[in-house]
């Protein structure tokens, strides 16, 4: 009899004992099977040393009792990196899928990588997304480039980030994954609408939403009318684009409601906030932001909140409302630094300059452009 592969929920300090290698350098669960089994090999010190520091990371460590995101984060990215130490790829793996739930909260938990990228922890998520590819079966590597491709995206880094989009469509095409490949060209939507090509992004969300029609997924329909609808607010379209986009918004906002998906449903109202922005009503689009301001909040979503902020806030300085204008903005550039994401806050930093102008007062503003210009030399 074959041992099992090693599975996290067997990973505890009292079953290292019973890990073995087999052929292939594998970590598995020896249990019932004879420990002297001429396939398997026992562990060398260093990896029961790894194993021990992976036991105490994941459930020996405790935060230090604050709702510091890092310190959420540490005992997993720790406990990752042994893993990868031992070349354990498939655990390390299945850990960035572990679902967790941020301290002094009571909603759902939510995958690791999904948390950390709320956080906006960007770089150590992407770092260790780079860390797997080429140590994975098919599947899990296209989930690895397509959260690459949408990680750079977010960084700024566009082209990157349609390069490994682009392998994600090539890989899951060659291995029938009509998902992984419905979920890349959705990236791809996202990359080009951010990149300003509009004719490519239109089409790669044509593409996407015919797949996700096909494979009859609600889940993915209701994540491309969200980004169909955010793209046509993106390139300043016709009216008659618009209300069409007003269609999108509401179809995707009925479906992430009906699956309960909260953090499609916060993008959603933001997009519809964009919408009535470009139709010129202002009220409306202050009401959906502060819907999603409010629902960012409850789900802990920093990046949606800064979005929700700084959009509230460009309607307030259109209004001459500088005094609220400046305080959302601030507000955002705060949470902008939390993320600490140079993008961001350089964008902020511009709004600021607005508002300066605004109110005749550009002093009042100077501290964030020394803090934006020190943060970017420092990137």
């Amino acid at each position: 009899m074959m041992p099992p592969a090693l599975t996290l929920d067997r990973l505890t300090a009292a079953t290292i004992p019973q890990l073995r290698l087999d052929a292939a350098g594998q970590l598995v669960y020896a249990g019932e099977v004879p420990l002297n089994t001429p396939s398997l090999r026992p562990l060398p010190l260093a990896a029961i040393a790894h194993l021990k520091a992976v036991v105490y990371w994941l459930h020996d460590y405790q935060p230090d009792g604050t709702t510091n995101h890092l310190e959420q984060a540490r005992g997993y990215l720790e406990a990752f990196h042994h893993l990868c130490e031992l070349s354990a790829w498939n655990l390390a793996y299945s850990l960035l899928h572990v679902p967790i739930r941020p301290l002094a909260t009571t909603h759902p938990p939510l995958p690791l990588h999904q948390q950390l990228e709320i956080w906006g922890y960007y770089q150590e998520l992407s770092e260790s997304l780079r860390s797997l590819l080429g140590n994975l079966d098919p599947d899990a590597e296209c989930f690895c480039l397509i959260r690459l491709g949408r990680l750079l995206g977010l960084r700024g880094c566009l082209d990157q980030g349609v390069a490994y989009a682009q392998q994600a469509i090539e890989l899951a095409t060659q291995h029938h994954n009509l998902i992984a490949k419905t979920q890349a060209h959705l990236e791809l939507l996202d990359l080009y609408t951010d990149s300003e090509q509009y004719s490519r992004s239109r089409q790669q969300g044509e593409v996407a939403l015919a797949l996700a029609q096909e494979l009859q997924h609600l889940p993915l329909q209701a994540q491309i009318f969200t980004k169909l609808a955010a793209q046509m607010v993106a390139f300043q379209p016709e009216h008659s684009e618009l209300h069409k986009a007003l269609i999108y918004a509401h179809t995707g906002l009925d479906l992430a409601k009906e699956l309960g998906d909260r953090s499609l449903e916060c993008e959603l109202l933001g997009n519809l906030g964009g919408i009535y922005y470009r139709l010129g009503k202002s009220t409306k689009a202050i009401h959906y932001y502060q819907q999603q301001l409010e629902l960012a909040r409850e789900i802990n979503h920093l990046r949606k909140q800064w979005a929700a902020l700084t959009n509230w806030s460009t309607e307030c300085y259109l209004k001459k409302q500088f005094t609220q204008a400046r305080l959302l903005i601030e507000a955002a550039f705060s949470i902008a630094q939390q993320m600490q994401d140079i993008y961001c806050e350089t964008f902020i930093w511009s709004n600021l300059v607005a508002i300066g102008i605004g109110v005749a007062d550009c002093r009042h503003f100077k501290p964030y452009l020394l803090q934006s210009l020190t943060r970017a030399h420092q990137t």
